[in-house]
């Protein structure tokens, strides 16, 4: 697309793979007081031993473009396997410094969409962000709790819940 200018009239560049959407799509999702806030699994979650169940458990999932906010965005299955380590307390392998674990044992397809959610409900932020380098925490309430995503020069970096009642943080 050499020789084509994207730049919008308010001076933004839109992505020429993922036109600038002038409807908003989101859907504002509020904080639930009346979710269970149990951990139901133990806490801290035992240090998972196999090296490949994170591989294993991803073995249908295929790197995934998202277009949001005129922004074209990258979940690959490389950040899938080490979110899954870090954060999901059946493949957790990966001490950090803090780390908070899902509620629920959502699915490789459920972290998606908790990623997908997210961007979508902070399309008005993201379309005002350049296409490289970080971007500050994107973050918003699913089904009561609040997640935050990561992205780093279009790529999901990370995905993972808040630290807040109900949630297993160490």
């Amino acid at each position: 697309m050499a020789g084509v200018d994207f730049t919008l009239r308010d001076g933004r560049v839109e992505d020429a793979a993922c036109p600038v959407d002038f409807q908003e799509q989101s859907r504002s999702v509020q904080r639930v007081s009346d979710i269970d806030r149990t951990v139901d699994y133990p806490c801290p979650p035992p240090l998972n031993e196999d090296p490949n169940k994170a591989i294993v458990a991803t073995q249908n999932f295929q790197d995934r473009t998202l277009c949001v906010g005129g922004k074209t965005i990258l979940f690959t299955k490389d950040r899938m396997i080490k979110t899954l380590e870090r954060h999901h307390n059946e493949f957790y392998r990966r001490p950090g410094s803090i780390t908070s674990f899902f509620p629920h044992n959502p699915s490789v397809e459920d972290i998606f969409q908790i990623a997908q959610q997210v961007l979508n409900q902070n399309i008005s932020e993201i379309r005002n962000l350049r296409p490289t380098g970080p971007w500050p925490a994107l973050r918003a309430f699913i089904d009561g709790v609040e997640y935050r995503v990561g992205v780093t020069n279009g790529l999901v970096v990370t995905v993972f819940p808040e630290d807040q009642p109900g949630i297993c943080t160490i």
